[in-house]
């Protein structure tokens, strides 16, 4: 089986070749090229004194890019470069607080109640109790209801057997969809957890911007106050570009990843960036004014263990802890570039994609895709689920016809597998191995009918 490295240009090229064609054939089996151009040769030098959050690290060493990788400095270029590192095959930790690998982060979780909510981790999260600050106050969202009285002469189902009260998804009784208001961070800005009444149950109060805790509409804190809890970040030096990963306040159904815009150390709080779509903390489906568990990393301060990493965009230097004295320079480096390697993509269900096979190939290391301003990156609400989602993998299918994806190797994908979107038909996933996948190994998502 031979590797396809995640980072070059050639490989977004190749599905670029299979979009808009309306009669496409093609068989990609055991691709004979290696590309690697996302292996960096570098050359480190160890720097003196580096003043952590919490001490002076004696072993952290750092390149630039600029001198030592000057090529492949040119390619990392971008929203969607360098925001993950291999080392050996390996995923490196973004510099971060708690420290603790997040590959293995259910192994710190203890508990002797399978309930949700129940259960504490012992490792890798700040599990005290956070001030979280509140969403700022938004317009309402538009509402729209649909049912059986708007289409009198189509059967309208009322009720679901076992009787439910689940309604407003579209399966039966009322179809219940908000536009605008709180989901000004996904595309497009509609969904059923946009909505001011969602029909599953809100617990939020739009007047005191509060909740209790259970189902309520899209919206997430916008910073935290690190008085008690991160009293370290007294000392970071510039947090912007940080990222908080935080379960969401009142219920562990999904995590949140926040873009970390300023630090205000006269109020001791920590902002989250604001600005549009993906600007942070937007991959639930529905909300909360509050968080739980988190974790903060890409902080130069936090790196301070072996196995950390940071990576300064401006400066375009690399930082890191090594477990050995010094570097060997046998290491072999990779950095993570672009977020989609096969796009089969046709036109609409009119002029799809046709008998495209993708067989006995390694698919590796692709940049993750949140907190990004690309298209792969852009989250958005496919249901009444927890979860938002984005239209985007490793193998991105969109309007095909006969796709096969066979005995694939997925490895260390930092964003999705496949994500299979809108028109397919006859498409076969089999005897694909994912592991150590950052997001989900597959998804689906269609699309409602445009209304006219």
């Amino acid at each position: 089986m031979k590797e396809i490295g995640a980072q070059l240009q050639k490989l977004t090229s190749i599905g670029k070749s299979f979009e808009n064609k309306k009669k496409v054939s093609l068989t990609i089996i055991y691709i004979i090229n290696v590309f690697n151009t996302n292996i960096l040769i570098l050359n480190f030098l160890l720097i003196q004194n580096l003043f952590s959050a919490q001490f002076i690290n004696t072993n952290v060493w750092v390149t630039d890019l600029k001198k030592s990788a000057s090529k492949a400095d040119n390619l990392l270029q971008g929203d969607s470069a360098f925001k993950g590192l291999r080392l050996d095959g390996k995923r490196s930790v973004r510099a971060k607080y708690p420290n603790g690998d997040p590959e293995i982060s259910g192994q710190w979780f203890e508990s002797d109640d399978p309930g949700m909510g129940h259960g504490e981790y012992v490792n890798g999260w700040v599990t005290s109790a956070t001030k979280w600050i509140k969403p700022e106050r938004k317009p309402d969202a538009t509402e729209l209801i649909a049912n059986g009285n708007d289409w009198p002469s189509v059967f309208w189902p009322l009720t679901e057997e076992g009787g439910s009260s689940w309604t407003g998804e579209g399966d039966w009784g009322d179809f219940h969809i908000g536009m605008g208001g709180y989901c000004d961070d996904i595309y497009p800005p509609t969904g059923y957890w946009c909505s001011m009444a969602p029909p599953r149950g809100q617990c939020f109060d739009n007047k005191t911007m509060t909740s209790t805790g259970c189902t309520q509409t899209h919206m997430a804190p916008s910073g935290f106050s690190y008085a008690g809890v991160l009293d370290r970040a007294e000392n970071y030096s510039n947090p912007k570009g940080a990222v908080v990963q935080v379960w969401r306040g009142g219920g562990r159904w999904f995590t949140n990843l926040c873009l970390v815009d300023s630090i205000d150390k006269d109020t001791k709080a920590i902002k989250f960036s604001k600005n549009g779509p993906n600007g942070g903390c937007n991959q639930g489906g529905e909300g909360e004014v509050s968080g739980s568990q988190w974790w903060i990393e890409n902080v130069l301060e936090e790196l301070d263990v072996p196995g950390e990493w940071y990576f300064d965009k401006v400066e375009r230097k690399l930082y890191y802890g090594f477990n050995t004295t010094k570097p060997t320079g046998k290491e072999m480096w990779t950095a993570t570039k672009t977020e989609v390697l096969f796009n089969i993509t046709g036109s609409g269900m009119n002029d799809p994609v046709k008998n495209v096979t993708i067989r006995g190939v390694q698919l590796r290391d692709t940049s993750y895709t949140y907190l990004g301003t690309s298209k792969a990156s852009i989250h958005g609400m496919p249901s009444g689920g927890d979860w938002g989602l984005q239209r985007s993998g490793a193998v991105l299918i969109e309007n095909s016809e006969g796709t096969v994806v066979d005995g694939c190797a997925f490895v260390r994908i930092d964003g999705n597998g496949i994500s299979l979107n809108n028109y397919n038909r006859h498409v076969i996933f089999s005897n694909n191995d994912f592991s150590w996948i950052g997001d989900s190994a597959m998804t689906s998502w269609g699309s409602t009918g445009k209304c006219k």
